[in-house]
């Protein structure tokens, strides 16, 4: 449509959940009231914001700016309990070896996650 006001919003006008809705929705539940300030870091291309939820879970968010997906290795201290991308969808990290991309994925659970490596 050539309205510029239905580009807005969260929501469509039927109420209908715009994938914006679902982003909103996973970061809230990942990140809830009460949850400490956000560390954020940054290891070349990719970013890494880190906090505690109020049960004291360690949550870390990874992505890149850049629109085309990057490699990563990571190292973990501590177990993954949980991992979903930016829309909710839970998926596991099997491998230290990931990619990642403009869309956040959640990790909960180790203590510390760092960058080993990325392919350049």
């Amino acid at each position: 449509s050539s309205h510029r006001e239905q580009h807005f919003g969260i929501v469509r006008r039927n109420l209908e959940p715009k994938p914006a809705y679902y982003a909103y929705k996973t970061l809230i539940e990942m990140c809830p009231d009460g949850s400490s300030k956000v560390r954020l870091r940054q290891s070349d291309r990719i970013y890494i914001a880190s906090w505690l939820t109020p049960d004291k879970l360690p949550v870390h968010a990874v992505w890149t700016y850049q629109r085309s997906a990057i490699p990563v290795k990571l190292q973990f201290k501590g177990k993954v309990t949980k991992v979903v991308n930016y829309l909710g969808k839970e998926s596991s990290v099997t491998s230290p070896d990931i990619t990642i991309s403009d869309a956040p994925l959640f990790i909960a659970g180790p203590e510390k996650l760092e960058i080993l490596r990325t392919d350049k």
